[in-house]
């Protein structure tokens, strides 16, 4: 028998571990390979295999929007619907009790969290989107200590056509840089139109 330290552990087959189902709402885990590019998102890493575009989350913010979030942002849009009829509620009541001011703002965030709600019932947030269901990329430029950049995925399941939003890291966190390593992938990969383009 050979002895504890010249023993080998038993090696794991990483090519036997494929990705578990969205349905399951586990996270996609994949080895990347030397072909696949891949750039830097809020909360983990965007990259593109050989047969699907995967948004995989890491690190602590990973961690906590797969808690909050998992693969569906139902949970999101509810919270932003029952919160905005609350405050819209509110903000009526105030009104017809001659408060306008309060009443107004109320009313107004309220709105806005119903209207973000209703318009963003198509989004999604699935770990990984198959290369054949992808129809374009739309592209948002990050604004320096303003906005982030972001990237809006248009895909196809069956008849129904949903959104994908890949956030970008900060504009004071390399998210510039980031956002133009993206830009160029998807380009290349001809699912946004070069920048000047017409």
């Amino acid at each position: 028998m050979l002895p504890d330290s010249k023993r080998r552990a038993p090696a794991r087959d990483e090519a036997a571990r494929g990705p578990e189902d969205e349905a399951s709402g586990g996270r996609v885990e994949l080895a990347p390979t030397p072909s696949s590019p891949s750039f830097r998102t809020k909360t983990g890493v965007c990259r593109i295999e050989a047969e699907q575009l995967l948004v995989l989350r890491e690190g602590g913010r990973g961690a906590l929007a797969q808690r909050l979030i998992g693969e569906s942002i139902w949970r999101v849009l509810l919270v932003y619907g029952l919160v905005g009829a609350f405050l819209l509620g509110a903000g009526a009541w105030l009104l017809s009790e001659g408060k306008i001011l309060r009443g107004s703002l109320l009313a107004a965030l309220g709105y806005g969290l119903l209207r973000a709600a209703i318009r963003s019932r198509h989004n999604t947030a699935a770990s990984r989107i198959p290369r054949a269901q992808i129809e374009r990329i739309e592209a948002q430029e990050p604004r320096r200590g303003v906005t982030r950049g972001y990237f809006t995925v248009h895909y196809r399941v069956g008849d129904a056509l949903k959104r994908r939003l890949i956030m970008l890291p900060g504009t004071l966190a390399e998210g510039e840089r980031e956002y133009r390593r993206a830009r160029e992938i998807f380009e290349r990969e001809g699912w946004l139109e070069p920048k000047g383009a017409t």
